[in-house]
């Protein structure tokens, strides 16, 4: 279930992953485009590396979800350049924002996940097929 959950948010991400990547390469980010493609890649990243340790019941700790964050802040920011120019526009986070909205909010999940360290047990298969063993 896990599996699933984690792929649907990153699928519909997906326009917005490719939107994201995009831009780094736009004229407003006046020469800025490869700290904003770094700040991008490592964003997703964390994101992919964070989603991988929750499928398979495994916490990280607090330094990726924490690294994450920061990077995804950043990215989301126009890697930081468009908040302290004069061209920066509320939509330059906003429509991506939008485009990423469920991968923004798995990754809301995956952090508090890594960071509280609430995770069920998962059920040993053979109980949960109810397979009786031989005595």
């Amino acid at each position: 279930m896990r599996t699933k959950i984690f792929y649907i948010a990153s699928f519909l991400s997906s326009y917005g992953i490719f939107l994201n990547l995009l831009t780094s390469n736009h004229e407003l980010t006046k020469g800025h485009g490869p700290w904003l493609l770094l700040t991008s890649i490592l964003a997703w990243l964390a994101y992919f590396r964070m989603g991988n340790a929750w499928i398979n019941n495994k916490r990280l700790g607090v330094l990726w979800p924490a690294f994450g964050t920061f990077v995804a802040i950043l990215a989301l920011n126009g890697g930081g350049v468009w908040f302290f120019s004069s061209t920066y526009k509320p939509e330059f986070i906003l429509v991506p924002l939008f485009f990423v909205s469920p991968a923004v909010l798995m990754s809301i999940w995956l952090v508090q996940y890594h960071i509280k360290g609430k995770h069920k047990k998962m059920p040993n298969k053979a109980i949960k097929k109810n397979v009786n063993f031989p005595r």
